[in-house]
């Protein structure tokens, strides 16, 4: 899946579903604020929804190294492994 139909606008068009939306805006969310760790959990749900589990993996833990008290980050990356 690609997040690359909905462009870099936070405006998503009718033909872009609401996941590849939601990722596209989300990466444009922590472009410039890299070091939001619950935007990290939530591109890590994302992706799971997605159906990538390495790229969530890699999101769940950047939010556990940026929020330490995370625990919903900390748990779905125990599922993960």
């Amino acid at each position: 899946m690609s997040a690359s139909s909905c462009g870099s606008s936070t405006t998503c068009t009718t033909n872009c579903n609401w996941l590849s939306c939601s990722i596209a805006q989300l990466r444009e969310f922590l472009a410039g604020q890299p070091f939001y760790g619950e935007a990290w959990r939530m591109m890590g749900d994302l992706w799971l929804r997605a159906g990538l589990p390495d790229s969530a993996r890699r999101a769940y833990e950047r939010a556990c190294a940026l929020d330490v008290h995370d625990d919903a980050a900390r748990r779905q990356l125990q599922a993960l492994s």
